[in-house]
């Protein structure tokens, strides 16, 4: 059986993994991206991440190639990452020449929401459906399209950017340059941002507080959705908030696309159902009847290897 070897370039982290022909993931290391430390530091910080990997599958044999999902722009037949509005100086960069030259092995790459719907499509909550939406809440938002079961990427390579839709106009400046993207108001520091907010004038009882010691800087989404599960009001509104967002942008999707369903992965997505309800109500709200009524929000199923596991399909 050949192995493949994936990587998902996160936002934090870099998660490799050596993957058979049935999508298991049989080998796994990850790494913190370094992206705070500019582009060269990132880099270099990636290259000996998958070095590193590689001496450590020789068991396994030598891998038939490497696929790499990355956040941004990705030019698939170039091999280049365009722009990447997470990674420092990250224009330009050659990353299938870089990890070429750097492993001696074949290298394919795209961009890293594209390659988690592949695995979505292949192994997961999509493998049913023919045309669906798929998106990864975390750091960022990305998106990718599966239309009539293929992968669209339009002819840069730039479709499916699903958190640089703009949902207010006059919303705060986006790393991408823009004004109120959608991945603005619904990307992890911002959701924890709006919470802290809250808490300055909130006067009910809220539990969130004491989950932290009293130190909100340790505040994450999970304890948001902890809160939501115990009934805690303020992290109920905080949900039906970010769920309203990203229903309006989903609305505007599901009026141009008419998809079956949007998938949603990320550990933003594992707030579960008082995330998913506000999104399916504002859906039903904001979008054409018809295609309202068909469209569902599904929970993504391959779990947190989705990115490494698409990307190796890449490389086969």
């Amino acid at each position: 059986m050949g192995y493949t070897v994936g990587v998902d370039l996160g936002g934090h982290f870099i998660k490799v993994g050596l993957v058979d022909e049935d999508g298991n993931v049989v080998l796994r290391s990850e790494a913190p991206t370094m992206a705070d430390k500019g582009r060269e530091a990132s880099l270099g910080q990636l290259i000996g991440t998958v070095r590193d990997f590689l001496s450590k599958c020789r068991e396994y044999g030598t891998p038939e190639g490497i696929g790499v999902g990355s956040p941004g722009l990705v030019d698939v037949e170039a091999g280049i990452v365009r722009f990447s509005p997470n990674f420092p100086g990250w224009r330009e960069v050659p990353l299938r020449k870089v990890l070429r030259e750097a492993t001696g092995l074949p290298v394919a790459i795209g961009n890293d929401a594209n390659v988690a719907a592949l695995a979505e499509n292949a192994f997961g909550a999509g493998k049913d459906l023919k045309t669906f939406v798929f998106a990864t809440l975390g750091t960022g938002v990305g998106g990718a399209l599966i239309l009539d079961g293929r992968l669209f990427t339009g002819p840069l390579g730039a479709a499916g950017e699903i958190g640089h839709i703009t949902v207010d106009p006059n919303g705060p400046r986006c790393n991408c340059g823009n004004y109120g993207c959608l991945e603005r108001f619904v990307g992890i520091d911002h959701i924890v941002e709006r919470a802290r907010e809250k808490l300055r004038t909130w006067e009910g009882e809220t539990l969130i507080p004491d989950m932290v010691d009293g130190d909100l800087d340790k505040l994450t989404p999970k304890h948001l959705s902890d809160a939501a599960q115990l009934g805690d009001r303020l992290a109920l509104k905080v949900w039906e908030e970010i769920g309203t967002y990203l229903g309006i942008a989903f609305a505007s999707i599901t009026n141009l696309l008419n998809p079956e369903a949007f998938v949603l992965g990320g550990g933003v997505s594992n707030a579960g159902e008082v995330l998913f309800r506000p999104i399916r109500e504002t859906i039903r709200k904001r979008a054409m009847a018809v295609p309202a009524g068909l469209v569902k929000v599904l929970r993504a199923q391959v779990g947190p290897d989705a990115g490494v596991i698409g990307a190796s399909l890449l490389a086969r």
